[in-house]
């Protein structure tokens, strides 16, 4: 329980006056009435708080293994430990923070080489190197619920990155050397933050992940996968003066594989909801952000880099009163993982956000949505490079509130995969965007969509930028060793209604329809 009494000792100590010879300091009696006083003020002002943090141990090492006839195994690393905190109180605390970090995976130790012995043959097979561990799980719950006063709530999960495994052990003579040990994947990120308050309150919720990254692999295989991220974010108020609420989910890297294909990329999940009831007048924010890991790059004909994270975000907020209401979801597709020396490139990652905000309010109420496309992985000698992931936002907004609406929607496609020497890039990824709007008060709406630039490539042929799939745009085509144009629509209007009972409408680089 952390306990901040400097504001009320320095308040107490200016508003005292000891006498000539007295000082807070020296007089037993003043300090302590002076804390008595300052406890009871801080209690009326509900600044009480709860901080939890736990961090997992990391795993450990483990031994290498001993030369001999045969080699002995290299010892395989622990796993991370996973990190679980909780920070929840009713009517005791304003304030509770929820920290959780899971433990780095051990590394896997190399195996034994093999050394001849007293057997006849001078023959002797390595030790198989050891396995590296996953990186501990991390899960964060912060709660807080008041009747009086402000609330804040935040939760914070960072899960451990996986390690690498050990090498085998060498042979002797014609023996069999070791396998390589496998490598850890990271682990996953869970945060959960929900707070609650009356009349006149500021409330704010906050959760944040990061999954942890995938190992490295040096020797032959997979790489480690990045772990999956999950992120929840609630605030309710009864009179408020704010609620703000923020979720944010990063998923964990998949890494780079010396000779094999790349570690998978995490997915993300994001969540955010506010509300507010009764009659008064409230500042609603609410946004949602995910973000798809990197898929793990790859080396090596016949090898595979990995596709980028998957990606998914929801928001929501409702006022019953009157107010500034604005919610965001917004999605950014992972890239794919980078080919080497004949390997492919992986897939940038769709994002795809259909009516994935909402809410309601007496006044105007703001829609916002993004989505954004990964990257394609590039591909070197030979290699083919990924496919740039396509984005689509489309948005039914309305505000059920009966009041004014804009709704904001955006599209950028992911950019192609570039081609190193001996390679062909690939196309731009489409943006696409459709949204309607209805309210009884003014509607406005903006609209982006924006295809993705094609691959350059050094030596074959380039990509085109992506397709729109809107009139009026032009077809930018990247040329041979060029780098491929990124398409925009050029298309602007705006309309304004001005009789009774109508409402306007402005399209920005898209079109825009409006409903009285």
């Amino acid at each position: 329980v952390v306990f901040n009494s400097r504001f009320a000792l320095v308040r107490m100590e200016s508003d005292l006056k000891p006498e000539k010879n007295s000082s807070p300091v020296r007089d037993p009696m003043l300090a302590a009435c002076m804390l008595v006083i300052g406890i009871f003020l801080l209690a009326g002002n509900n600044v009480w708080a709860e901080t939890v943090e736990v961090i997992g141990a990391d795993g450990t090492w483990g031994d290498v293994g001993a030369p001999g006839d045969p080699g002995a195994p290299g010892d395989s690393g622990q796993v991370g430990e996973s990190a679980t905190a909780v920070a929840s109180t009713v009517d005791t605390d304003a304030a509770n923070t929820a920290r959780a970090v899971g433990g780095l995976g051990g590394i896997g130790r190399d195996g034994g080489d093999g050394v001849d012995g007293a057997d006849p043959g001078g023959d002797a097979d390595g030790g198989d190197g050891g396995s590296g561990a996953s990186g501990g799980n991390a899960n964060a719950t912060a709660n807080t619920t008041v009747s009086i006063g402000d609330a804040f709530a935040q939760a914070e999960a960072l899960a451990g990155n996986g390690s690498f495994g050990g090498q085998g052990g060498a042979a002797a003579g014609a023996g069999q050397a070791g396998s390589d040990g496998l490598v850890g994947d990271g682990g996953d990120a869970q945060a959960d933050a929900s707070a609650s308050a009356g009349l006149d309150a500021t409330i704010r919720a906050t959760a944040f992940t990061r999954a942890g990254n995938g190992a490295r692999n040096n020797n032959d295989g997979f790489s480690g996968a990045g772990g999956d991220a999950i992120s929840t974010a609630q605030a309710d108020g009864v009179d408020a003066r704010s609620v703000v609420v923020q979720s944010s989910a990063t998923g964990g890297n998949g890494d780079f594989a010396t000779a094999g294909s790349g570690g998978a990329a995490g997915d993300a999940s994001s969540m955010a909801a506010g509300t507010n009831t009764g009659a008064g007048w409230v500042i609603l924010r609410v946004t949602a952000d995910a973000r798809g890991g990197n898929g793990g790059g790859a080396s090596g004909a016949g090898n595979r880099a990995a596709d980028g994270g998957a990606v998914v975000a929801s928001a929501t907020g409702t006022t019953t009163g009157a107010g500034q209401v604005e919610v965001t979801a917004r999605v950014t597709g992972g890239n794919g993982g980078f080919g080497t020396t004949g390997a492919d490139g992986g897939n940038g990652a769709d994002a795809i956000l259909v009516d994935a905000a909402s809410g309601s309010s007496l006044q105007r109420l703001d829609l916002i949505q993004t989505a954004r496309g990964g990257f394609g992985g590039g591909g070197a000698q030979g290699g083919i490079a990924g496919q740039a992931g396509m984005a689509r936002s489309s948005l039914q907004a309305t505000n059920p509130g009966g009041s004014d609406i804009k709704a904001v929607v955006s599209a950028v496609g992911g950019d192609g995969g570039v081609g190193s020497p001996g390679s062909d890039s690939t196309d731009g990824a489409e943006g696409r965007v459709a949204v309607t709007a209805t309210a009884a008060g003014i509607v406005q709406i903006e609209a982006l969509s924006i295809g993705g630039s094609g691959g350059g490539s050094a030596n074959g042929q380039a990509g085109q930028g992506g397709p729109l799939r809107e009139s009026h745009h032009r077809d930018l085509r990247g040329r041979d060793g060029a780098v491929g144009l990124r398409q925009r629509l050029l298309q602007s209007r705006q309309v304004d209604h001005t009789d009774a009972g109508a409402c306007r409408c402005r399209g920005i680089r898209g079109d825009a329809t409006s409903r009285p």
